[in-house]
């Protein structure tokens, strides 16, 4: 059966190639380049399919997986993403009438049908309906049309998916013929993402760095806020967990603008991951350098970033979570809130890292502090949010230690340890709770 993909892009995406990647063709990044049609300004591919259901992916430009916004299913793969589902010839149904209208989102979610009938909802499942939900709500009359509001949802708390279907007062049940997903995270951006090149002294060559300007920087000439997401151990700064949608929406909802450095280096033509810091014995390795000297006045000078400590975050995640407190707490007149999810603090005792050899060195750990836990002490005027997984074992003991030098500093933080592992599924679960806790410092 010839079945049609299309992937039609934002205004602000600059896409040069896009390959089609899914079930079909065993995930191959190469065996399906889409072609791009001018009059419809999409990318399509029309591929001959037999009968079943396959997951699938875009790859954009090489670099950045998206999933299909307008897919008839989702599902949630084994790194906490979503693929898309397209059901080819699916066996027919009687679904009845669906006459829902579209879902509404503040910190609350509201559902209208224009039918009497009771909500069947179900927060963060996959399942198929009508198994496994977990409420049966009747919705109540506003005028002409039928209404259930859930929430108010506490700030980190807003699920990344709904299940949902209408059962009417005969008795049918209808879930738009398995389209009963709803994706608050997935949603339409009032801001425009860029990428940036520029030529960087500390690290002798030109660097590309990604950023977001907030929906209210169009409509105003004020200087805005400024926070930095860094990505961790083997990540990039274009498709990391740092891309998250609902990061973007929370920026807009409190006029931040975001960057994302690339926190790899190029050493003998080999990318390495940098630990963002400034390595004793490579002159192209200075990447605190890259980020207070650097960036930040760029940022200051051509995106009217304010240029005041108390309107400046950095957050991350792993490596990047390293990072976000040691640049934190080494250059305290910068930052007034730095987060950080899963991460290590004391990097002395962790010096057989294969990055940490060839950036620091056998004889240079004794003369250069890469120990948050020392540089922290003198730390004033920043908030520290931090959260660890109960399954992390001597990264939980590291952070503990970190908790209980705060506390004897009485340096303002928020800890929590949380079930979980070093995994994006934990990251993704508490990323909301992170940005709304960076956020509203900067914006205080």
């Amino acid at each position: 059966m010839k079945i049609k993909f299309q992937y039609c892009p934002k205004a602000e995406e600059d896409i040069k190639q896009i390959y089609l990647a899914g079930s079909f063709n065993g995930w191959d990044i190469r065996k399906n380049p889409m072609k791009y049609n001018p009059s419809l300004k999409c990318w399509t591919l029309i591929l001959d399919l037999p009968r079943g259901d396959y997951s699938y992916k875009f790859l954009l430009n090489g670099e950045d997986w998206v999933h299909d916004p307008g897919a008839e299913r989702f599902v949630q793969n084994d790194i906490g993403s979503l693929d898309s589902i397209k059901r080819v010839k699916p066996s027919r149904a009687n679904h009845g009438r669906f006459s829902p209208l579209q879902p509404t989102l503040d910190d609350r979610i509201t559902f209208y049908s224009t039918k009497a009938a009771s909500l069947l909802w179900r927060l963060n499942g996959w399942n198929s309906f009508p198994q496994n939900f977990q409420n049966i709500c009747p919705m109540e009359k506003n005028g002409r049309i039928y209404k259930y509001t859930l929430g108010p949802f506490n700030f980190g708390t807003l699920p990344e998916v709904v299940t949902y279907g209408y059962m009417f007062k005969n008795g049918s049940l209808d879930d738009n013929k398995g389209k009963g997903y709803w994706l608050p995270l997935d949603l339409k951006l009032g801001g425009k993402t860029q990428d940036i090149i520029i030529k960087s002294h500390a690290l002798r060559s030109k660097v590309s760095f990604r950023i977001y300007l907030p929906q209210c920087y169009f409509s105003t000439e004020k200087s805005l806020p400024l926070m930095f997401l860094i990505h961790g151990y083997g990540g990039t700064y274009k498709s990391d967990w740092t891309q998250q949608n609902i990061i973007k929406k929370i920026a807009d909802k409190y006029g931040i603008i975001l960057v994302w450095p690339d926190g790899n280096i190029t050493i003998n033509r080999r990318k390495v991951p940098s630990w963002y810091l400034n390595s004793p014995r490579i002159k192209n390795a200075r990447m605190e350098d890259y980020i207070i000297k650097e960036i930040i006045p760029f940022m200051e000078d051509n995106y009217r970033a304010k240029s005041d400590k108390n309107a400046r975050g950095i957050a991350g995640i792993s490596m990047g979570g390293y990072g976000a407190f040691y640049l934190a707490s080494k250059y305290n007149e910068y930052f007034c809130v730095a987060c950080s999810m899963s991460a290590i603090y004391n990097l002395h005792i962790y010096k057989q890292i294969d990055a940490l050899r060839e950036l620091v060195g056998r004889g240079n750990w004794s003369k250069n502090c890469f120990n948050v836990r020392r540089l922290i002490k003198k730390s004033r005027g920043c908030d520290y949010y931090f959260i660890i997984g109960t399954e992390e074992g001597d990264a939980l003991e590291d952070n503990l230690k970190l908790k209980h030098v705060m506390e004897s500093k009485k340096i303002p933080h928020f800890f929590q340890i949380y079930p979980g592992n070093h995994t994006n599924n934990f990251w993704l679960m508490h990323i909301q709770e992170m940005m709304e806790y960076a956020c509203r410092r900067l914006g205080s």
